[in-house]
Order: structure tokens, then C-alpha cells, then sequence
């Protein structure tokens, strides 16, 4: 099984093995477990860390309104793994207008795109 990790194919036992040499994360389960699924934990909160998104899309709404043609207009890159297709929308959206400060929002816009059946 192969992943592509910023354009560079690495194998789940590479990221595995990268993960549990590298100070200050965690694997879960243990990297002694024999599956091809696991987590990769932070130690530490990064600094300056408040605490996830809450979801809530909180932007003007010009910006709802560019979020809402770039899903009319399409072109987004499909994800190899389904559930991580909102993240893949979200990170096109920002990128399509260079705005990645909005990823927070335009992931909470896509999910709730998905759930009302608007994608």
C-alpha cells in the first residue's frame, strides 16, 4: 500500500517507521502491533495551541459565495481514501482563491455541503 505524502509515494511501514524514530510523537497503537492502521499523536500541544475548530462556517459572505461557485465550478482532486475527500475539497477551495487561513471554515462549509446533500 502505497500514500502519497507531499507528492512523494512512501509506504505505510515507511511513515510508520519515521513516525516512531522522531522525538515528541506517539503511535497508537504501539508500533509493535502488526496492522497498517494506526495514529500518529503529538507529545506536546504545539505552542500557542487553542483547541480544534469548531465547524462553524464564520466568514462574510462574499467568501460563503466563492466557496459555493468553486463547488458549482468543480475541478477538485478526488482523494484515494473517501474520508478524507472533505479535506481534499476544503484544501482545493482555499488554494483556488489562496487562502489557506480559511481551511478551518471551508472544511466546516464542505462538511456541512456533504450532510445536506449539496455535494
Amino acid at each position: 500500500v502505497w500514500i502519497h505524502l507531499l507528492c512523494v509515494p512512501l509506504q505505510v511501514l515507511q511513515i510508520r517507521d519515521g513516525a516512531h524514530q522522531t522525538p515528541g510523537l506517539l503511535l497508537d497503537p504501539d508500533v509493535k502491533s502488526a496492522k497498517r492502521t494506526f495514529s500518529v499523536l503529538l507529545e506536546e500541544p504545539p505552542e500557542g495551541f487553542q483547541g480544534f475548530h469548531d465547524g462553524k462556517v464564520d466568514l462574510p459572505d462574499e467568501e460563503i459565495e466563492e466557496f459555493k461557485e468553486g463547488l458549482l465550478e468543480g475541478g477538485w482532486p478526488w482523494s484515494i481514501a473517501p474520508d478524507h475527500q472533505a479535506f481534499e475539497i476544503a484544501f482545493w477551495l482555499c488554494n483556488r482563491r489562496e487562502r489557506p487561513e480559511h481551511f478551518p471554515q471551508a472544511l466546516g462549509f464542505v462538511r456541512s455541503s456533504l450532510n445536506t446533500h449539496l455535494l
